[in-house]
């Protein structure tokens, strides 16, 4: 009688952390694994799935290969079921449990074998000590899921799933200590067990935890520096182009829209710093002649190509100087570091282009040029002024 409560009691206690171990396990996977189901269902099949799993493998006389070949067919199985991802990510997570499930196993054999001196396996499963031995392997693989879970970043696994290649090293050396638990099972099924085997097996499930959790973190910590590379290089591509907007935008700002030169905003700015300087420069104020008139005969389309072509010619005789639109058919172009003479060079050279445009018209240019020198006897105003002066004077000596 208290050998049959005893079998019961045992029996509680491995249904209870089978029960618990499937629901944290099935959560977690969750947290890496879109799951396909609703959450009740999916529990309801595991529970159902592996508590059938569970029995087959205990209750049928197969060999241990083939009970293990069951085991992680069935894994696959489950998890190509229940949950959404690309093959490699099941094939990776259902190798995570595949693994704890065998070298847990492995580990506690190895200790009870060395505690109670078994001498093979089939003394060992007929022993009531086999079924203490699979309830703390449960407990274990409890434990041991908690502890991943506290202490590995779910994130982090996250990151090693999108990247395929190290996912793709995780994956293989995790098959390879698996492949070598599988050979060890099949290898130490039949043999009969002393003090030395134990002890070889016990060690060699602590070298193949070391393994497995080297290589583990070692894919894990890669992924997330790539990750962050990745967040880098984002971040910085973004930054460059928040910078190009900025540069565009200051250049809207700065830019006569019908013509593309700069606009009065920009050249009442750039006035006034080079007058804040202490180097000599030249203005030269430009004023389109017969732009009204060419709009009222023609349209103001063909004045605006008017403007424009003004502007172009402007840009190419005073290529490297900023030709600025000041409004309507004015321009004024500054000449840092240009002598008087050199910017009616330039002024000429230009008014000799307008003559070449192909209108029905004559287009031409007035101009009027002032130089400031190192003594800043004129001010913003008294330049604009004078230069307009000019330009007028000019204008009218050649209608003249």
């Amino acid at each position: 009688m208290d050998e049959l409560f005893f079998y019961i009691g045992l029996a509680a206690i491995a249904a209870l952390v089978f029960i618990l171990y499937l629901i944290k396990a099935e959560r977690y996977c969750a947290g890496l694994l879109a799951p396909k189901w609703r959450k009740r269902n999916a529990f309801l099949f595991s529970v159902t799935f592996n508590t059938a799993l569970a029995a087959g493998l205990l209750y049928l006389n197969f060999p241990v290969v083939l009970k293990l070949i069951l085991l992680y067919v069935a894994l696959l199985f489950e998890f190509q079921l229940v949950f959404q991802g690309k093959p490699a990510e099941i094939l990776f997570v259902s190798g995570v449990f595949m693994f704890h499930i065998m070298n847990i196993k492995l580990f506690l054999s190895s200790l009870y074998i060395m505690a109670f001196e078994v001498k093979s396996v089939q003394e060992f499963e007929d022993d009531f000590r086999y079924n203490i031995l699979l309830t703390t392997v449960l407990l274990l693989l409890f434990l041991f899921l908690e502890a991943f879970e506290k202490f590995t970043d779910q994130r982090s696994i996250q990151l090693l799933l999108k990247n395929r290649g190290q996912l793709l090293f995780a994956t293989s050396s995790m098959q390879l200590i698996n492949l070598y638990l599988l050979l060890l099972s099949i290898s130490y099924n039949g043999q009969a067990y002393t003090s030395l085997t134990a002890l070889f097996l016990f060690c060699t499930s602590v070298l193949l935890f070391g393994a497995f959790y080297t290589s583990f973190r070692h894919a894990v910590k890669m992924s997330v520096m790539m990750g962050y590379q990745a967040k880098s290089l984002s971040l910085e591509h973004k930054l460059e182009q928040s910078y190009q907007n900025i540069r565009e935008l200051q250049d809207s700002v700065f830019i006569d829209a019908l013509t593309g030169v700069h606009n009065r905003k920009y050249g009442m700015e750039k006035l006034e710093r080079l007058l804040e300087e202490a180097a000599p420069f030249t203005v030269c104020f430009l004023d389109i002649d017969h732009l009204k008139q060419v709009n009222d005969k023609y349209g103001h389309g063909e004045g605006d190509r008017y403007l424009v072509s003004a502007a172009d010619i402007l840009e190419g005789v005073f290529r490297g100087f900023p030709v600025c639109r000041m409004g309507g058919d004015e321009f004024l172009v500054l000449l840092p570091d240009t002598t008087e003479e050199q910017a009616e060079k330039l002024a000429r050279n230009a008014c000799e282009n307008m003559k070449s445009l192909p209108f029905s018209y004559a287009p031409s240019f007035s101009y009027g040029i002032v130089s400031q020198g190192q003594e800043r006897e004129k001010g913003m105003a008294a330049i604009l002024q004078e230069a307009d002066q000019r330009m007028y004077a000019y204008k009218k000596a050649q209608s003249g």
